[in-house]
């Protein structure tokens, strides 16, 4: 399943339903992009949830049985999707949070991750990893920072000491 529906992938203009999504705030122009895009070069029905953008890279987040389909044979698939869309496109399962973020963030080993609870009642979530390990991210942290807290739709606080 797509973050839009399957005619919609396929035509220019949304139905009702997903031009509501989108007015809602639900799904973006990207995930709009993103849907054709897989919808016309992947032959299986893949479950995309979202994906976001980061200054050199396209972040798919996708069910994890779903992930080698999108990626296609030999990496092909994922090649014509950063062609289109212009920007090296990445595949993550949507897992679990622990999951997620050490996706993201591999190489760098994550030291630990913590929940927060706020006043109020809401948390944010900590991730911690060496400073030492900084320059082997494959990321901006800030870019970091945005991704894992789009996708958990929970703030999150990159830390490196």
């Amino acid at each position: 399943m797509l973050p839009i529906c399957g005619p919609c992938s396929k035509r220019a203009i949304l139905c009702p339903e997903c031009q509501k999504l989108y007015d809602d705030g639900a799904i973006g122009v990207l995930d709009i992009e993103v849907s054709r895009i897989v919808a016309e070069i992947v032959e299986d029905d893949v479950d995309i949830m979202h994906a976001v953008a980061t200054r050199d890279r396209v972040i798919i987040v996708a069910a994890e049985e779903h992930i080698g389909a999108i990626i296609g044979e030999s990496g092909s698939s994922i090649r014509e999707i950063s062609a289109r869309l212009g920007k090296k496109a990445k595949v993550i399962g949507a897992g679990d949070f622990e999951k997620l973020a050490r996706a993201l963030i591999a190489p760098v080993r994550v030291k630990s991750i913590n929940t927060v609870r706020l006043p109020g009642g809401g948390k944010s979530l900590r991730v911690r990893v060496n400073r030492s390990d900084i320059s082997d991210l494959r990321m901006d942290p800030c870019d970091l920072d945005k991704v894992i807290s789009s996708v958990t739709e929970i703030p999150v606080q990159l830390i490196f000491d």
